[in-house]
Formats: structure tokens, C-alpha cells, sequence
């Protein structure tokens, strides 16, 4: 509650505040369940994608606030999906799944491209940190959260 709070005051009067706590609810539920499940799914991910998109229109019209919408989700999926088949191919075993790509997608939807960097290198922290603090107890981490926090922060910082 406190994270949807601070919307408002570190993103200023300004901010898109209902478009603000819809991408957080979904961030939050879809966090929660590939948490206890390993699974991000479909019918959470492709409406956020979409309310991305639709976010971008409402915000700046149908020109160039579309297209980074656009050109982020394109390239976030195919970034992350290139990370994940180059593992697979590498290690011989799949160690993301596809929803992590999608989730991915769908932030970029949100947040355009130019953050993915920042975005990729805040949710790899992240996994290494509950990595190193889960005392190796899980086998799997879920990637999710992690995305999905770094997505947050990206997006209510100004």
C-alpha cells in the first residue's frame, strides 16, 4: 500500500495516477503468483501489455508515444527471448520461461525502450539478491517479481 502511495509523491502531481496503480496491481499479482507458482500467465501478461499500449495513446496520442510503446515491447520480448534461447542452446536445459519474455514485453510496453538496459540490470540485481539470500533453499527462483519490481521503480522514479 505504502508503494501505491508513493506514486503521487515521487512522480509528481503530475503523473498518470490511475494508469500508475493499475501497472502496480499487475505487477503485484502477477509477482505473487510466479512467486509460489513459477508461472506468469497469459491472462495477466498480454492485458498488461495491451494497457501499455492503450497508456501510451491516452498519454500521448497515436504518434511517437505509440511507437516507443511499441518499439519497447518488440524489443524487450526479443531481447529476453534471445537471453533465453542462448541458454537453453548453451546449457542444454531451459532455465526461463516463456513468461518472463512476455512479462518483459510487456514492461517495455509501459516503459518504452530506452529503460530496458536499466530495467534488465535492476531485475538481474534482484535475482541475485534473493538468489544469495534464499540459502539455495529453492531450486528455481521466479524472475517475475524481480521484473516487475525493477519495472516499478523505473516507473514512479521522475
Amino acid at each position: 500500500m505504502l508503494l501505491f502511495a508513493a506514486v503521487p509523491i515521487i512522480a509528481g502531481p503530475t503523473a498518470n495516477l490511475p494508469g500508475a496503480l493499475l501497472f502496480g496491481w499487475f505487477l503485484l499479482t502477477l509477482g505473487w503468483i510466479d512467486y509460489f507458482t513459477l508461472r506468469l500467465p497469459d491472462k495477466l501478461t498480454g492485458p498488461l501489455l495491451a494497457c501499455g499500449l492503450a497508456n501510451h495513446i491516452t498519454m500521448g496520442g497515436l504518434g511517437a508515444a505509440l511507437y516507443e510503446g511499441m518499439l519497447g515491447a518488440i524489443s524487450g520480448g526479443a531481447l529476453l527471448a534471445l537471453v533465453r534461447y542462448l541458454f537453453q542452446r548453451i546449457k542444454g536445459y531451459e532455465g526461463m520461461g516463456g513468461g518472463d519474455v512476455k512479462l518483459l514485453a510487456a514492461l517495455g510496453a509501459w516503459l518504452g525502450w530506452q529503460p530496458l538496459p536499466a530495467l534488465c540490470f535492476g531485475a538481474s540485481l534482484c535475482g541475485l539478491t534473493v538468489y544469495a539470500f534464499s540459502g539455495r533453499k529453492r531450486e528455481k527462483i521466479p524472475f517475475g517479481p524481480c521484473l516487475g519490481l525493477a519495472g516499478w521503480v523505473i516507473y514512479i522514479s521522475p
